[in-house]
């Protein structure tokens, strides 16, 4: 049966003789995590940190600069026996110590070990950051003793009163947001519109400077409140997917002994960001539409209110939701040790590893553990290639080196370290075999998974609907409206749509008939006399007037406007209309038959590229607004020739579609890049109403995921500089 903890360790002879000591500069915090205690120990220093474990912690207590290691390990033993450390984890745990500089060597070397100590942190700091693409982190400057001359003007914040303040605050945000009879996501479509960037980078960085400030004051507020340090000594800017925001290092909280506090520092900063979009809230609901403030208000609303939940309140990214998850859990260093989890079980049941020991310090925890480790894993698949394609598609050659980077620093050198680990590492003595046999056939299954396996493959385009059989009604006479059919009633061809009175025309009309009638008699008087030359002069006069009434006659039954064909009357102004003086030709309304309606859809040359190369592609239909109704479309034809007249303002950008268009164009139909036309016939479950706009899903055949990644790259590659045309897409 294998010795789970081995007691003696081959390398022992190593430290025996050591007298090590702690640094001058550290202190011990005591902590609690699931009922059991820890002892975290910092150098105030360094800003440096190290959590052990009750036995862990006895045994570097007995290191103070007099006894060697054997002597505190022995002595560990006879108070603690089977719960002491063994050789092997009194040697790991020393070199931990001592790479966290928490460790002070009585020897001559000392001091070049430290500064070989502190170079190697530099170096893995450096690492660190270019592992880290998406997040790069500048430090500045070192604001403590800024924060120390004036937290007396917040401290209070973080108090009971604080917290009566803030939700008065957010709450009079809401209320303003629910009575202020605005649509806040009425300017959400032209958020990222290039008329709004110079607001939107503002916002982010006047938000993000008050969310790192808020971090900062609970920090130093809470570390004098307890005197628990909270030192601050870092304040510095991050680059996230290059934007510039800044950032401030309060690690100096993880030393805080109540849970309750090292969650105020972590959360301080959403914290601040939610009081900040209460005000721009209530600033923008009382400012008038279209103003720089209620601009400035409605971007700050929303990075501050609905970006610093998404992002910073997200605990699969190592920001503020992950540092208060892991204090919730009461499971520090979550994600790396949610890692050394998952790779505990491949050792332990995979590689038959059985001398390996779980990372998990109590059974609780492994769930949490394997839980965290799978969800992170899972959003770094699919979010970091689909942030990395944004940025090759907007930002081409900063995305592509990007991405070259991150195929260095997130694929080739793990792969490197696993493959001289695998090889290399004394661990795998006993099972190497097994290891490099069960590694290649995991390496088999994602290449014929990524290679081989088809999986779905869709394509999107974004339309607009429009009938098929539409008449505009037009005022044929001038008149006074007397009546008129309500908006969206269904009309027959020949129904009456208006009614125009014109008193004119009635006068015309009966004026005309006296002076036919007169005419006729003076005709029949010529007649009696003999006088036919008089009679054919009245006659011709006679046809005259019969001509005029005729074409008066036709301008009174043109007062009565009726549908050219049967559809569904369409006025959105009805309501006003009677009373209203219409003059000859002004447009009333239309009549649309709503039974025959079409899409006509816009799509990139990548898109419809894939639609000319496949048959019996299988069209679905959404409605903005209507996201859970979907129905079926037919593709009836995709027009060949590139177009740049979008068939509504509405499928451009400044709208909130997908098409970038003109800003010189006064209309925001004229695209930037030529666009293909498909024209879909939708098979709907529900009514559909010209201009609505709608969202097309096109199910193509499936792919292997490999090929699909290979194609959209290729695709973006081929948008870029133009290198082929659609067919050959």
């Amino acid at each position: 049966m294998p010795v789970l903890r081995p007691t003696f360790h081959e390398s022992w002879h190593r430290v025996a003789d050591l007298r090590p000591r702690l640094r001058t500069t550290v202190d011990v915090q005591r902590q609690t995590f699931r009922g059991h205690s820890w002892h975290v120990v910092r150098d105030a220093a360094g800003n440096d940190f190290f959590r052990l474990s009750g036995p862990a912690y006895h045994f570097v207590g007995l290191l103070d600069g007099t006894r060697t290691v054997a002597q505190a390990w022995r002595a560990c033993n006879d108070a603690l026996a089977d719960d002491a450390p063994t050789q092997g984890e009194a040697i790991h745990l020393l070199g931990m110590m001592h790479s966290s500089n928490l460790l002070a060597l009585e020897r001559s070397d000392d001091a070049d070990g430290v500064l070989l100590q502190h170079r190697r942190r530099k170096s893995a700091r450096v690492r660190g950051y270019l592992a880290n693409l998406l997040c790069i982190r500048i430090p500045l400057l070192d604001p403590d003793s800024f924060l120390d001359r004036w937290s007396f003007l917040f401290s209070w914040l973080f108090t009971p009163w604080g917290i009566v303040a803030w939700l008065l605050l957010v709450g009079t945000g809401v209320f303003a947001l629910l009575t202020g009879g605005m649509d806040l996501a009425s300017g959400a479509p032209g958020l990222l519109s290039p008329s709004n960037a110079g607001f939107l980078f503002l916002a982010i960085i006047v938000t993000k400077a008050l969310h790192e400030f808020g971090h900062a004051m609970a920090c130093k507020a809470l570390g004098k409140r307890n005197a628990a340090g909270g030192e601050v000594h870092t304040l510095g800017v991050m680059l996230i997917l290059f934007v510039p925001v800044p950032y401030v290092d309060t690690s100096s909280a993880w030393g805080f002994r109540a849970k309750r506090h090292r969650l105020v520092v972590a959360g301080a900063g959403m914290l601040v960001e939610l009081a900040v979009a209460a005000l721009a809230a209530v600033a923008w609901s009382y400012t008038t539409e279209a103003t720089t403030l209620h601009n400035l208000c409605y971007n700050i609303m929303i990075v501050a209110g609905l970006a610093t939940v998404l992002f910073n309140g997200n605990p699969l990214m190592r920001y503020d939701g992950y540092f208060m998850l892991a204090d919730l859990l009461e499971i520090p260093n979550l994600a790396q040790r949610a890692g050394e989890c998952v790779r505990y079980l491949v050792k332990r049941h995979v590689w038959a590893m059985e001398w390996i020991q779980t990372p998990a310090h109590v059974a609780s925890e492994r769930k949490c553990l394997l839980l965290y480790a799978f969800a992170a894993a899972g959003y770094r698949i699919v979010a970091y290639p689909l942030i990395l394609l944004v940025m090759i598609e907007r930002f081409f050659f900063i995305g592509s080196i990007l991405a070259a980077t991150a195929m260095v620093v997130w694929l080739l050198l793990p792969l490197g370290r696993f493959l001289r680990y695998l090889f290399t590492s004394p661990e795998l003595i006993r099972s190497r075999r097994r290891a490099l046999t069960t590694s290649l056939a995991a390496a088999g299954g994602m290449l014929a998974v990524l290679g081989l396996l088809p999986a779905p493959d869709c394509a999107y385009a974004d339309g607009i609907v429009e009938v098929e059989q539409f008449a505009e009604i037009h005022s044929a006479v001038d008149g006074f409206v007397e009546l008129s059919a309500p908006s969206g009633t269904p009309v027959r061809a020949g129904s009456v749509l208006l009614a125009l009175r014109n008193p004119e025309l009635e006068a015309s009309r009966s004026s005309l008939g006296c002076t036919r009638r007169l005419a006729q008699t003076r005709r029949q008087v010529a007649w009696r006399d003999g006088d036919v030359v008089g009679a054919q002069t009245i006659e011709a006069q006679i046809a005259a007037l019969e001509r005029q009434s005729l074409r008066v006659e036709q301008d009174i039954e043109a007062l009565l406007l009726r549908a050219p064909l049967e559809g569904t009357w369409v006025a959105p102004d009805a309501h006003t209309l009677p009373g209203r003086y219409v003059h000859r030709g002004d447009r009333v309304g239309a009549v649309a038959s709503m039974e025959q309606v079409i899409i006509r859809a816009t799509a990139d040359q990548a898109v419809a590229g894939q639609l000319f190369a496949e048959l019996n592609v299988r069209t679905q239909v959404r409605v903005a607004g209507r996201s859970l109704t979907e129905f079926e479309g037919v593709i009836q034809d995709v027009l060949p020739a590139g177009q740049d007249q979008l068939p509504s303002p509405a499928l451009g950008q400044p709208a909130g579609g997908t098409i970038a268009v003109d800003s010189k164009d006064p209309r925001g139909t004229r695209s930037v890049e030529p666009f293909f036309e498909i024209r879909i016939r939708p098979q709907a479950a529900g009514p559909l109403l010209p201009g609505q706009r709608v969202r097309i899903r096109f199910t193509l055949a499936p792919k292997p995921l490999g090929r699909q990644c290979w194609q959209a790259f290729w695709r973006i590659w081929q948008r870029r500089f133009h290198t082929e045309d659609a067919r050959g897409a």
